[in-house]
């Protein structure tokens, strides 16, 4: 024990006081919000035990704790192992915990993957901060990009669940197989129909059947569907395939195009499990196109598959596109009964269909287009619609709904525009023509002989960064010579917006207003409102005319700050223009901040496109990465005219986005003449995100540049005074020279400057001049 009066007892006290000062005054340790479905996010809890996974993807960014039955949990820094977390992708700490009472460090964070991916136990890297609040830590977390994916947490198991007494009901066995362990009808529900093993295993017990399995058949080609399979809103979760009283396993081999219901049908690209109660995970494959690299497998999707005696459990995710679906068995589409109507006398305006003995024939179809009878292909095509959009010189930025023929019905067509049937054009045409912002013309000829079929090259026109922009996409179809006109076999494209182009006519013209003002950059906002909602809700971003990489954050009297940004999507407009975000690293302190965030990407070229691009954070030298020193991903949408962003509130002040290459507002002064004097940044108005070094530093050299000029004022003032001493003379070397008597001058025949050089003899009134 120490005495309260001794110094070391009192710097004691005072160092407990201020450590108290730090804890009081920390706003982050204060103000954190505890973590939801903390007691499934142990690495003990696997995500199929539970009815729901955890997912993070809603979750508000923000500092978080985790609490558990009375304990504050630590993330987890060891990898987990796969579905640990109450998750799919559980997400555990790279890296160590900050050691020192009140630091902050940024530490990598990574996602657990499948044994598919690359580094299954870091599939996706997440820099978050962690902070030290004494005993106990802090985490900053964002939303995850995915569901299911979630923050891993203690070790701990999953909560048990009470059972329920209510029995299965008689009527869900024909969707759900959901039984308990203990029930007295499980044999006659789900054993005795499957030969199931009672184990009590959740999973092969609590499968879903999956939906429209009638036309999931490797034999049934989504052509033949007037509706095709599309799993884009399946949820994630356990599924059988049952279909006419038999479950059906995923096929191991590679489905034909267009198989399986569905334009990409998704297969299994491996073997089911051999062994009883296991679970394993394997690559399913989506089926794409001839014009895919591999076609077999153009999309690799893990899943897991387990072995529930004699039939198997599939845990299934939604798919990424419409129409993407999983195939299951070999049956062909289900037989629909054909109607016996016939084509009515008005549906020639839009459909060629008509018998071979049909008397209208001449008049409808042979007498105007010269067509020969018993041509069943030519005289049933179908006529395209938006013809009048097709048109090469029709560029699609000038329409208010682009040409998109994603969802064309596979078959045989006509262009007919304005009593004229056109043809597909033979030549590459311009970059967003053809109302659309991927035209495809026909790389080739056409067929000469009449009657004759040719397979053709078409090609998409793409844009200046593809490989090759006339043909970024082959896509072969059919054409038919059919006398005076050409049918063409077209189908449904890959992507919106693409279209066939047909004619070289030019858009449409629309009625416009008697107005006649110009129209702006905001205009070209409200004229997308039809093309993509997205781009029609976007908002201007605000304090434009400060975000220009030329614009210094130090000459603003107040810098930019985007710390109370509402979240969501916006465009800049700068002097009537779409400016897009910077895509280089800016300058120190530019963009009217502190730190400056810009693109570390390229924007999407394709029309109506959104890319997720990772964004950062300008810094400073003294930080490791300082063109990046924080990194967060984007999205940016193409909007045709200009760019969408979809933006979040920073971390920090002084923190901003960068849009346009401008200089800073020219700032008056009370007099009108521009303001030049720029305002020096004191460390007050520096963020605490590494630019209180900043600060710091300015100080330091501030200090320097006054020991500096110091220094060269005593310098000169040396120098001075010793060009006056041995230049001019020093006083008392004055006085001397004024008692000097003449005749001494004149007996020893020297000048005064010569004195004090003869130091050999002494003048006879040394003692006079010591007195003196």
């Amino acid at each position: 024990m120490c005495n309260i009066m001794t110094r070391s007892c009192i710097l004691e006290a005072i160092f407990i006081l201020a450590k108290i000062q730090i804890v009081l005054g920390e706003n982050v340790c204060l103000n954190v919000t505890v973590l939801p479905d903390i007691s499934k996010r142990g690495t003990g809890c696997l995500g199929t035990e539970l009815s729901e996974m955890v997912c993070d993807r809603q979750l508000n960014e923000g500092w978080y704790i985790a609490q558990h039955e009375g304990e504050i949990l630590q993330m987890p820094t060891s990898c987990p192992s796969t579905l640990a977390c109450g998750t799919s992708g559980g997400i555990w700490l790279n890296g160590d915990h900050p050691t020192d009472f009140n630091t902050t460090i940024t530490v990598n964070a990574c996602r657990r993957g499948f044994s598919s991916d690359d580094n299954e136990c870091c599939a996706e890297i997440i820099p978050i901060q962690v902070k030290n609040c004494g005993n106990f830590y802090a985490y900053y977390l964002k939303y995850t990009t995915g569901c299911s994916q979630a923050y891993c947490f203690g070790s701990h198991m999953c909560p048990v669940t009470t059972a329920s007494t209510t029995t299965i009901s008689s009527t869900a066995t024909t969707d759900v197989f959901s039984v308990t362990d203990n029930k007295t009808a499980l044999l006659s529900t789900i054993a005795t129909s499957h030969g199931q093993k009672i184990v009590g295993e959740n999973v092969c017990l609590n499968v879903t059947v999956l939906p429209d399995i009638s036309k999931r058949g490797t034999g049934c080609l989504g052509t033949e569907l007037s509706e095709m399979v599309c799993d884009r809103q399946l949820n994630g979760g356990w599924y059988i395939a049952q279909h006419e009283g038999e479950i059906l396993q995923m096929p191991t081999s590679c489905p034909s195009t267009l198989a399986c219901g569905t334009s990409g049908g998704i297969w299994l690209n491996g073997d089911h499990p051999t062994d009883f109660n296991t679970t394993i995970t394997v690559n399913a494959c989506r089926r794409g196109f001839s014009s895919d690299d591999n076609e077999c497998c153009a999309e690799i999707i893990p899943i897991q598959v387990k072995n529930c005696g004699n039939f198997y459990a599939y845990y299934l995710k939604y798919t990424t596109g419409c129409s993407q679906a999983y195939c299951f068995g070999s049956h062909m589409c289900p037989v629909t009964t054909a109607s016996t109507t016939t084509i009515s006398s008005t549906a020639t305006t839009n459909v060629f269909s008509v018998t071979d003995n049909k008397t209208a024939l001449l008049s409808t179809i042979a007498t105007s287009h010269g067509q020969k009878i018993g041509d069943n292909i030519c005289l049933n095509v179908t006529a395209l619609d938006d013809v009048s959009k097709r048109g090469t010189s029709c560029l699609g930025t000038e329409l208010s709904n682009m040409v998109c023929d994603r969802q064309l019905v596979e078959g045989w067509y006509v262009a007919s525009h304005e009593g004229e049937l056109l043809e597909m054009p033979t030549t590459c045409p311009s970059m967003l023509s053809c109302g659309t912002s991927g035209g495809i013309w026909l790389n080739g000829n056409h067929p000469k002989e009449v009657n004759s079929t040719v397979t053709v090259a078409a090609c998409r026109r793409g844009f200046p960064t593809d490989v090759d922009e006339c043909c970024a996409e082959r896509i072969p179809i059919q054409v038919r010579n059919c006398g005076s006109f050409y049918a063409y076999y077209l189908k449904y494209t890959t992507g919106c917006h693409h279209g066939y182009c047909f004619g070289n006519h030019a858009c449409p013209q629309t009625t416009t207003s008697t107005t006649t003002a110009p129209a702006t950059a905001a205009d070209n906002v409200s004229n997308v409102s039809n093309i993509d909602p997205v781009c029609s809700s976007a908002i201007s971003i605000s304090a434009i005319s400060k975000r220009g990489t030329g614009c210094i954050g130090s000459e603003l009297t107040e810098m930019v700050c985007d710390r109370r940004l509402a979240e969501g999507w916006y465009y800049a407009e700068y002097d009537g223009d779409m400016t897009n975000m910077a895509t280089t690293c800016p300058s120190m302190m530019s963009c009217g901040t502190a730190g400056s965030i810009w693109l570390n990407g390229e924007h999407p070229y394709e029309v109506n496109k959104t890319v997720t691009i990772d964004a950062c954070r300008r810094g400073f030298p003294t930080e490791e990465n300082e063109c990046c020193v924080e990194t967060f991903p984007i999205q940016v949408k193409n909007c045709g005219t200009f760019y969408a962003y979809y933006l979040r509130y920073t971390s920090t002040c002084d923190q901003a986005y960068c849009f346009g290459s401008h200089n800073c507002p020219v700032q008056t002064t009370q007099k009108g003449a521009a303001n030049t004097t720029p305002l020096r940044m004191t460390p007050a108005t520096v963020s605490d995100h590494g630019h209180s070094k900043r600060a710091k530093t300015d100080d330091i050299g501030v200090l320097l540049s006054i020991l500096i000029f110091m220094s060269i004022c005593v310098t000169l003032f040396v120098a001075v005074f010793l060009y006056w001493r041995f230049r001019k003379g020093s006083p008392s070397q004055k006085k001397q020279h004024i008692i000097f008597p003449k005749p001494y001058y004149q007996e020893k025949q020297i000048v005064p400057e010569q004195l004090f050089k003869t130091s050999k003899e002494q003048p006879p009134y040394t003692l006079f001049v010591s007195h003196f």
